[in-house]
């Protein structure tokens, strides 16, 4: 069996972290309707991070399994939000304070994030 790098073991450990952090985050925003605060958009930064260190994690380790399920979760999961966030900020036309997530996001986006963790679980443990 073949030694895991420490770089490669740090990034699935964050991918755990991420991973409870969006079920937390999206558990949160549903409870607040969609009604953002200063550390949904911190949080929205880390997140959009995570999107270009997985997607340079895919090149960089050459990922398999879970792993790989995980990251191409995690980057399917971003651009799904990517969508809904242009099309929320359509639906508000000229004022930027009146977009707002629709609750069927949160909806979906909380078991997407549990797949991801479960999934980030897994590759940590099963490489």
């Amino acid at each position: 069996m073949e030694a895991v790098s420490p770089l490669f073991d740090i990034y699935l450990t964050l991918s755990v972290i991420i991973g409870v952090l969006q079920v937390s985050e999206n558990i949160k925003l549903y409870r607040q309707r969609g009604a953002q605060l200063n550390l949904d958009y911190v949080f929205a930064t880390v997140e959009f991070i995570w999107f270009v260190v997985t997607v340079w994690a895919l090149f960089k380790f050459s990922l398999f399994g879970f792993a790989l399920y995980a990251a191409i979760t995690f980057i399917c999961f971003n651009v799904y939000g990517w969508g809904v966030g242009l099309y929320a900020a359509l639906q508000a036309k000229d004022d930027p304070d009146a977009v707002a997530i629709p609750q069927w996001y949160f909806i979906i986006s909380i078991p997407f994030a549990l797949v991801y963790t479960a999934l980030s679980v897994a590759a940590h443990f099963y490489v």
